[in-house]
Protein backbone atom coordinates (compact mmCIF):
# COMPACT_ATOMS: atom_id res chain seq x y z
CA UNK A 1 0.00 0.00 0.00
CA UNK A 2 2.70 2.42 0.89
CA UNK A 3 4.75 1.89 -2.38
CA UNK A 4 1.10 2.29 -4.31
CA UNK A 5 0.87 5.70 -2.43
CA UNK A 6 4.26 6.62 -3.44
CA UNK A 7 3.50 5.81 -7.18
CA UNK A 8 0.49 7.55 -7.31
CA UNK A 9 2.43 10.92 -5.97
CA UNK A 10 5.13 10.64 -8.43
CA UNK A 11 2.56 10.00 -11.10
CA UNK A 12 0.51 13.65 -9.78
CA UNK A 13 3.89 15.21 -9.81
CA UNK A 14 4.86 13.74 -13.02
CA UNK A 15 1.48 14.84 -14.39
CA UNK A 16 2.13 18.40 -13.44
CA UNK A 17 5.23 18.70 -14.87
CA UNK A 18 4.09 17.21 -18.20
CA UNK A 19 1.60 19.61 -18.09
CA UNK A 20 3.56 22.54 -17.87
CA UNK A 21 0.64 23.65 -15.15
CA UNK A 22 0.83 24.16 -11.51
CA UNK A 23 -1.52 25.19 -8.85
CA UNK A 24 -1.26 29.33 -9.39
CA UNK A 25 -1.34 28.65 -13.20
CA UNK A 26 -4.81 26.66 -13.13
CA UNK A 27 -5.85 29.72 -10.42
CA UNK A 28 -4.90 31.98 -13.15
CA UNK A 29 -6.73 30.39 -15.58
CA UNK A 30 -9.86 30.18 -13.67
CA UNK A 31 -9.60 34.09 -12.55
CA UNK A 32 -9.64 34.42 -16.43
CA UNK A 33 -12.71 32.90 -17.21
CA UNK A 34 -14.24 33.87 -13.70
CA UNK A 35 -14.08 37.60 -13.32
CA UNK A 36 -15.28 40.06 -16.91
CA UNK A 37 -15.68 43.70 -17.43
CA UNK A 38 -18.68 44.47 -18.79
CA UNK A 39 -19.64 48.08 -20.19
CA UNK A 40 -22.64 49.35 -18.65
CA UNK A 41 -25.39 52.09 -20.04
CA UNK A 42 -28.59 53.40 -17.38
CA UNK A 43 -30.87 55.07 -18.97
CA UNK A 44 -34.20 56.42 -17.05
CA UNK A 45 -37.88 57.56 -18.45
CA UNK A 46 -41.28 58.72 -17.15
CA UNK A 47 -44.53 55.94 -17.33
CA UNK A 48 -46.02 57.61 -20.33
CA UNK A 49 -42.32 58.68 -22.06
CA UNK A 50 -41.10 56.93 -25.07
CA UNK A 51 -37.25 59.05 -25.04
CA UNK A 52 -34.75 57.87 -22.95
CA UNK A 53 -32.43 60.08 -20.39
CA UNK A 54 -28.76 58.76 -19.38
CA UNK A 55 -28.68 58.49 -15.99
CA UNK A 56 -25.69 59.92 -14.23
CA UNK A 57 -24.17 59.21 -11.13
CA UNK A 58 -25.84 55.75 -11.01
CA UNK A 59 -24.24 53.41 -8.67
CA UNK A 60 -24.60 49.49 -8.77
CA UNK A 61 -22.61 47.56 -6.03
CA UNK A 62 -22.30 43.24 -5.79
CA UNK A 63 -23.78 42.89 -2.43
CA UNK A 64 -21.94 40.90 0.17
CA UNK A 65 -25.19 38.78 1.52
CA UNK A 66 -26.71 36.68 -1.15
CA UNK A 67 -23.91 35.89 -3.23
CA UNK A 68 -21.19 33.35 -3.58
CA UNK A 69 -17.64 34.43 -1.49
CA UNK A 70 -15.36 35.11 -4.00
CA UNK A 71 -12.01 36.91 -3.69
CA UNK A 72 -11.17 39.83 -5.89
CA UNK A 73 -9.16 39.15 -9.01
CA UNK A 74 -6.30 40.70 -8.01
CA UNK A 75 -5.35 42.19 -4.38
CA UNK A 76 -5.97 45.49 -3.88
CA UNK A 77 -3.03 47.42 -2.02
CA UNK A 78 -4.30 50.52 0.09
CA UNK A 79 -4.37 53.80 -2.02
CA UNK A 80 -5.16 57.19 -1.36
CA UNK A 81 -8.83 58.68 -3.13
CA UNK A 82 -8.63 62.77 -3.91
CA UNK A 83 -12.11 64.90 -4.27
CA UNK A 84 -11.27 68.22 -5.15
CA UNK A 85 -13.36 71.34 -3.59
CA UNK A 86 -14.09 74.32 -6.08
CA UNK A 87 -16.83 76.99 -6.69
CA UNK A 88 -19.15 74.10 -8.58
CA UNK A 89 -18.73 71.46 -5.51
CA UNK A 90 -17.28 68.79 -4.78
CA UNK A 91 -15.75 66.89 -7.69
CA UNK A 92 -16.65 64.03 -8.58
CA UNK A 93 -19.31 64.12 -7.19
CA UNK A 94 -19.61 60.39 -5.46
CA UNK A 95 -16.07 58.96 -4.42
CA UNK A 96 -15.51 55.03 -4.97
CA UNK A 97 -12.86 53.67 -2.38
CA UNK A 98 -12.42 49.68 -1.20
CA UNK A 99 -11.86 49.18 2.76
CA UNK A 100 -8.04 50.63 3.48
CA UNK A 101 -8.34 53.15 0.78
CA UNK A 102 -7.32 56.95 2.42
CA UNK A 103 -10.22 59.60 1.43
CA UNK A 104 -8.72 63.14 0.90
CA UNK A 105 -10.61 66.68 -0.10
CA UNK A 106 -8.50 69.30 -1.62
CA UNK A 107 -9.45 73.32 -1.95
CA UNK A 108 -8.95 74.62 -5.51
CA UNK A 109 -7.37 77.43 -3.96
CA UNK A 110 -5.83 78.57 -0.85
CA UNK A 111 -8.88 80.99 -0.39
CA UNK A 112 -11.59 78.03 -0.26
CA UNK A 113 -9.06 76.27 2.50
CA UNK A 114 -9.91 79.23 4.34
CA UNK A 115 -13.46 79.14 3.96
CA UNK A 116 -14.54 75.73 4.18
CA UNK A 117 -14.77 72.62 6.93
CA UNK A 118 -15.19 69.30 5.14
CA UNK A 119 -16.78 66.32 6.92
CA UNK A 120 -18.70 63.35 6.56
CA UNK A 121 -21.09 62.37 9.11
CA UNK A 122 -20.39 58.86 9.01
CA UNK A 123 -17.04 58.91 10.83
CA UNK A 124 -16.48 60.53 14.10
CA UNK A 125 -14.85 63.74 12.71
CA UNK A 126 -11.33 65.23 13.52
CA UNK A 127 -11.95 68.74 12.54
CA UNK A 128 -9.51 70.41 10.46
CA UNK A 129 -7.53 73.00 13.15
CA UNK A 130 -7.68 70.47 15.71
CA UNK A 131 -6.17 66.88 15.68
CA UNK A 132 -5.58 66.10 13.12
CA UNK A 133 -3.85 69.48 12.08
CA UNK A 134 -4.16 69.41 8.23
CA UNK A 135 -2.34 71.80 5.94
CA UNK A 136 -3.47 73.56 2.85
CA UNK A 137 -4.83 72.74 0.59
CA UNK A 138 -6.08 69.89 2.15
CA UNK A 139 -9.35 70.00 3.59
CA UNK A 140 -10.28 66.29 4.72
CA UNK A 141 -8.07 63.37 5.50
CA UNK A 142 -9.34 59.80 7.00
CA UNK A 143 -8.15 56.33 6.41
CA UNK A 144 -11.22 54.14 6.18
CA UNK A 145 -11.16 50.81 8.25
CA UNK A 146 -14.44 49.49 7.19
CA UNK A 147 -17.09 48.96 4.05
CA UNK A 148 -20.30 50.73 4.24
CA UNK A 149 -23.47 49.49 1.97
CA UNK A 150 -24.58 52.85 0.98
CA UNK A 151 -23.85 56.00 -0.26
CA UNK A 152 -22.16 58.68 2.86
CA UNK A 153 -22.68 62.54 2.44
CA UNK A 154 -19.60 64.86 2.43
CA UNK A 155 -20.64 67.95 3.84
CA UNK A 156 -18.92 71.63 4.91
CA UNK A 157 -20.23 72.56 7.78
CA UNK A 158 -19.92 76.26 6.87
CA UNK A 159 -21.78 75.64 3.65
CA UNK A 160 -25.11 74.16 3.27
CA UNK A 161 -24.88 73.87 -0.38
CA UNK A 162 -21.82 72.02 -0.53
CA UNK A 163 -21.93 68.08 -0.78
CA UNK A 164 -20.88 65.44 -2.14
CA UNK A 165 -20.93 61.64 -1.68
CA UNK A 166 -18.53 58.74 -0.93
CA UNK A 167 -19.06 54.94 -1.31
CA UNK A 168 -16.98 52.08 0.36
CA UNK A 169 -16.88 48.59 -0.68
CA UNK A 170 -15.37 45.75 0.97
CA UNK A 171 -13.68 44.40 -2.19
CA UNK A 172 -14.45 47.00 -5.21
CA UNK A 173 -16.98 45.59 -6.57
CA UNK A 174 -18.89 49.10 -7.72
CA UNK A 175 -19.48 50.81 -10.56
CA UNK A 176 -21.02 54.23 -10.89
CA UNK A 177 -22.65 56.30 -14.41
CA UNK A 178 -20.91 59.14 -16.48
CA UNK A 179 -23.03 61.72 -17.80
CA UNK A 180 -23.75 60.12 -20.73
CA UNK A 181 -24.54 57.04 -18.33
CA UNK A 182 -22.07 54.75 -19.00
CA UNK A 183 -19.50 52.56 -16.75
CA UNK A 184 -17.71 49.40 -16.31
CA UNK A 185 -18.39 47.23 -13.98
CA UNK A 186 -14.70 46.15 -14.00
CA UNK A 187 -13.15 42.86 -13.22
CA UNK A 188 -16.81 41.50 -11.83
CA UNK A 189 -17.49 37.74 -10.70
CA UNK A 190 -19.78 36.34 -13.97
CA UNK A 191 -22.43 34.50 -13.29
CA UNK A 192 -25.74 35.48 -11.82
CA UNK A 193 -25.36 38.33 -9.17
CA UNK A 194 -27.39 40.20 -6.49
CA UNK A 195 -26.57 43.83 -6.45
CA UNK A 196 -27.65 47.15 -4.81
CA UNK A 197 -28.75 50.53 -6.56
CA UNK A 198 -27.92 53.96 -5.51
CA UNK A 199 -28.67 57.36 -6.56
CA UNK A 200 -27.85 60.83 -4.82
CA UNK A 201 -31.40 62.16 -6.57
CA UNK A 202 -33.44 58.96 -6.98
CA UNK A 203 -35.41 56.26 -5.29
CA UNK A 204 -35.76 53.07 -6.81
CA UNK A 205 -38.96 52.46 -5.07
CA UNK A 206 -41.92 51.62 -7.21
CA UNK A 207 -40.19 51.73 -10.32
CA UNK A 208 -39.58 49.26 -13.37
CA UNK A 209 -36.47 48.13 -14.47
CA UNK A 210 -34.96 46.02 -17.55
CA UNK A 211 -31.95 44.52 -18.21
CA UNK A 212 -30.95 44.27 -22.17
CA UNK A 213 -34.86 44.95 -23.06
CA UNK A 214 -36.46 42.26 -20.72
CA UNK A 215 -38.56 43.42 -18.07
CA UNK A 216 -36.47 42.17 -14.33
CA UNK A 217 -37.98 42.02 -10.24
CA UNK A 218 -36.61 45.20 -8.87
CA UNK A 219 -37.02 44.59 -4.93
CA UNK A 220 -36.92 48.39 -3.61
CA UNK A 221 -33.23 48.84 -4.78
CA UNK A 222 -32.38 45.37 -5.20
CA UNK A 223 -31.82 43.41 -8.82
CA UNK A 224 -30.60 39.91 -9.42
CA UNK A 225 -28.81 40.46 -12.82
CA UNK A 226 -26.76 38.16 -15.27
CA UNK A 227 -22.75 39.36 -15.46
CA UNK A 228 -20.98 38.55 -18.31
CA UNK A 229 -18.80 39.82 -20.79
CA UNK A 230 -21.74 40.67 -23.38
CA UNK A 231 -22.41 44.95 -22.42
CA UNK A 232 -25.68 45.56 -20.21
CA UNK A 233 -28.22 48.31 -21.17
CA UNK A 234 -30.17 48.73 -17.51
CA UNK A 235 -33.63 51.31 -18.10
CA UNK A 236 -35.82 52.05 -15.46
CA UNK A 237 -39.64 53.68 -15.74
CA UNK A 238 -41.02 56.19 -12.81
CA UNK A 239 -38.18 56.95 -10.54
CA UNK A 240 -39.16 58.93 -7.87
CA UNK A 241 -37.66 62.44 -7.56
CA UNK A 242 -35.69 62.48 -3.95
CA UNK A 243 -37.25 65.33 -2.01
CA UNK A 244 -34.11 66.79 -0.85
CA UNK A 245 -32.36 66.61 -3.36
CA UNK A 246 -31.01 69.52 -4.26
CA UNK A 247 -29.31 70.63 -7.72
CA UNK A 248 -25.85 70.26 -5.77
CA UNK A 249 -27.02 67.37 -3.85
Amino acid sequence: MKGFASRSVAGLVFTCIASGICDRELAAQEATHLYVSPKINVTFSSPNENSRTPLEDFVVVRRVRGNPVVDPPVEKMPKTVRARLDAQGVSPRISMLVKGNTFEVVAADAQQTADHNIYVEWFNNSYRGFTPRLDPPLLFQRSIDRSEPGLMKIKCNIHDDIVGYLLVTEQGFAAVTDDDGNGVLNKWPAGKQSVNLFHPDYSFVNADAFVNGDKVLLDRSRLTIEISATPLQLHFVGLRKKESSWPNR
